[in-house]
């Protein structure tokens, strides 16, 4: 039973980050795309992808450490290994999906500013489909 309670604490808690994170992207999406179309500037470009990509990190270092928090409220060893996969799996898409398709952005702030938002909707919603359906 208790462990029962631990799984359904750690699902509620997942979902909520899940819908906070959601928000946090589309916003970030909207915001990210009606600033680039304001500023023509390559130096510009730059600086804003390095925002973005430190904005996500940060972003993700609270979400990790409000599971690593739950991993020590749970005592059980069944629980652990739950959020220890959880864990790898956000490892992995912070830190290598999200550098791999940054760096595709990166390549393109020097071309077309139109072709380049396109780029960016496109990888954006790849990633959020990603995100909720795996």
């Amino acid at each position: 039973m208790l462990q029962y309670q631990y799984e359904m604490n750690f699902t509620k808690n997942l979902i909520l980050i899940k819908k906070n994170y959601l928000n946090k992207l589309l916003f970030s999406k909207t915001y990210f795309l009606l600033y680039i179309n304001k500023i023509y500037n390559p130096i510009s470009y730059s600086m804003l992808y390095f925002f973005l990509f430190f904005k996500f990190i940060i972003h993700n270092y609270f979400h990790r450490f409000f599971i690593l928090k739950n991993i020590i409220q749970s005592k059980t060893f069944e629980c652990m290994k739950f959020y220890k996969k959880i864990i790898i799996h956000q490892i992995y898409f912070f830190y290598y999906k999200f550098i791999k398709y940054n760096f595709i952005f990166f390549i393109f702030i020097s071309f077309n500013k139109k072709f380049f938002i396109f780029i960016c909707q496109i990888l954006f919603y790849f990633k959020l489909e990603k995100y909720i359906y795996k």
